[in-house]
């Protein structure tokens, strides 16, 4: 499909506060009513708290409780879950709990595991209270971390906060100096303010604070030194606490003056150049089929992977989705060796919203893996003169 046959022009499909040239577009998707998401893998498999008691897992929009007063805070790619609660931290292996052992601790935390089963957190020491300490468990091997400089007298902080495939690990120290953000690999700390402490990728994406464009501390996403805002809109606060390799977001949200935590998954949105056919839609000729051939041009995706497509708007208004044909077909239909799905629309469901001349069509999708597409297209309608 060639650039010149289709014009994308950025339809808008999340909520989400973005003002720098390089923002990736997202869209927020509610999690069900009282799961609150703690983790995310690369599966779209997430963990959380259900009804504010149980650990759950949501998974193709069902949710599966397997224990109560334990809190899940991350799953990876096997499927393999920690959680924590007041006595301590655990690891669901999808069959059974086992109790993690940190030794002389109490108050600990695992906050991320890795698919290599590398699990980092945050413990209290049991014989001084004001020493708080990140571990590491590696290949069953227990390690205290504290950042340079502790003393083990007076009060200090260091937690690891996510952990990926490459054993690189976010945190944070808090010292008499203040807190500092670091990125931990194989022993050595790394000082480094432009990052997020709540979750990291393989591919350099990392969650958690930074500052907006008023100098306010909010959520948002690291990537490459530049800090995006992430935030739901009309909340008072979004909380971000998992990111995959994807690059979707798990998370939860408050409103004012409302306790209540709301889950939510953040979607990338990936834009798609879309062809119509036939090249002239005549408009008052209502029969017959509108054909919609939708293409990935940078090959980020499998086209086969497409498994949903809408038309979401025309001329720019918003109108309730109208859905194809449910027969799909893949292949390369303008053959210029990029595959493409092609979608049959029926005439008469978009006659209303088309006018003579250039039609701006606006359509949305879905991936298998969850990430959302948008694209439009320009398309030409032409009223055909009535003979007596």
């Amino acid at each position: 499909m060639k650039r010149n046959k289709a014009i994308l022009l950025g339809a808008c499909l999340a909520l989400v506060s973005t003002s720098p040239s390089h923002a990736i577009e997202y869209k927020f998707v509610p999690t069900p009513a009282y799961f609150v998401p703690y983790g995310i893998n690369d599966y779209g498999t997430m963990v959380g708290v259900y009804r504010n008691d149980y650990a759950a897992i949501l998974q193709d929009g069902v949710i599966e409780i397997f224990a109560s007063y334990k809190y899940p805070s991350g799953i990876n790619n096997n499927g393999d879950i920690i959680l924590w609660n007041g006595s301590g931290s655990y690891l669901y292996d999808g069959e059974e709990i086992h109790t993690l052992d940190i030794p002389d601790s109490r108050h600990a935390t695992a906050n991320d595991i890795n698919d290599d089963g590398t699990i980092v957190g945050i413990y209290h020491d049991y014989d001084y209270p004001w020493g708080r300490h990140a571990f590491i468990i590696k290949d069953d091997k227990f390690q205290s971390v504290d950042y340079p400089g502790y003393d083990g007298l007076n009060y200090h902080l260091t937690t690891f906060g996510a952990i990926n495939n490459f054993d690189e690990v976010v945190g944070l120290s808090l010292a008499d100096d203040g807190l500092e953000k670091f990125i931990y690999v194989d022993g050595v700390f790394t000082y480094n303010e432009e990052i997020g402490t709540f979750g990291i990728n393989d591919v350099g994406q990392s969650i958690g604070s930074g500052k907006n464009d008023e100098g306010r501390t909010i959520s948002g996403l690291w990537e490459a030194g530049i800090f995006q805002p992430i935030n739901f809109s009309g909340a008072e606060q979004t909380s971000l606490q998992a990111i995959n390799n994807l690059g979707q977001i798990a998370g939860y949200y408050k409103k004012e003056g409302d306790s209540t935590r709301y889950g939510f998954l953040v979607s990338p949105v990936v834009h798609v150049s879309v062809e119509y056919y036939p090249k002239k839609i005549i408009l008052n000729k209502g029969k017959g089929k509108i054909h919609l051939s939708i293409e990935n041009e940078d090959e980020t995706f499998d086209y086969t992977e497409i498994t949903s497509v809408s038309i979401s708007q025309i001329n720019s208004h918003e109108i309730h989705h109208i859905f194809p044909d449910d027969h799909y077909i893949y292949g390369d239909r303008d053959e210029d060796g990029i595959g493409d799905v092609t979608v049959k629309f029926n005439k008469a469901d978009l006659m209303p919203y088309l006018v003579d001349g250039e039609n701006v069509i606006s359509i949305s999708g879905e991936l298998s893996n969850g990430i959302f597409l948008a694209g439009d297209v320009i398309a030409q309608c032409k009223s055909q003169p009535q003979h007596p």
